[in-house]
């Protein structure tokens, strides 16, 4: 078992309490703040993180090979195709 000296800390200007984290690649992945619904994109390996969009009560992120899809409060669902995610198309 490695010890906790093998973890790199990435800082960051987000002061909220962040909550769950998915990559789609090795640059690209989302971060969502618990409560607050705010979802974060980096596009440089978490090197920096950038407001990507606000909803109330993400509860869940997760992605599948064609979609990346939010869950949270009260039934709401969304999902955002990947190729707009990593390429912006």
């Amino acid at each position: 078992m490695q010890s906790g000296n093998d973890w790199e800390i990435i800082s960051t200007d987000i002061t909220e309490d962040l909550h769950d984290i998915e990559f789609v690649n090795n640059s690209v992945g989302f971060i969502y703040s618990y409560g607050t619904g705010n979802i974060y994109r980096t596009t440089d390996e978490g090197v920096s993180w950038e407001k990507n969009n606000d909803f109330p009560d993400i509860h869940r992120i997760t992605e599948t090979d064609k979609y990346i899809w939010i869950a949270g409060k009260n039934g709401f669902i969304a999902k955002m195709k990947k190729q707009y995610v990593i390429y912006g198309e």
